[in-house]
């Protein structure tokens, strides 16, 4: 797995934090009792992340534009409103994720 961050992010420092945190937001990558460990093997998370540099900032454009969306619709719903619609409009980003994940920051 080592070999694989760094060849993928061309051993750039803050692509490497960048694609972990990816690989431990999206489940792939998990704390146990005994450190870290991946859900699955080797050979399908290879398939999962991106290739590049490039293709890792890409998949991060991507993902702004699509929680972009759902930012918008939540805004004009205003301080409350119904994540079951949300979620229906944006067609299943995850709109409750995005929305904690965003009001965290």
């Amino acid at each position: 797995m080592v070999s694989l961050i760094h060849e993928r992010t061309e051993g750039y420092p803050l692509f490497m934090v960048d694609m972990l945190r990816d690989l431990h937001q999206r489940g792939i990558l998990r704390r146990s009792a005994l450190g870290w460990e991946l859900k699955g093997p080797i050979a399908r998370i290879a398939r999962e992340v991106p290739s590049s540099v490039q293709g890792m900032i890409e998949h991060k454009i991507q993902l702004m534009h699509e929680h972009q969306a759902l930012l918008h619709l939540a805004a004009v719903q205003g301080y409350e409103f119904d994540s079951g619609y949300a979620h229906a409009k944006c067609h299943g980003i995850g709109a409750l994720g995005c929305l904690e994940s965003r009001s965290a920051r």
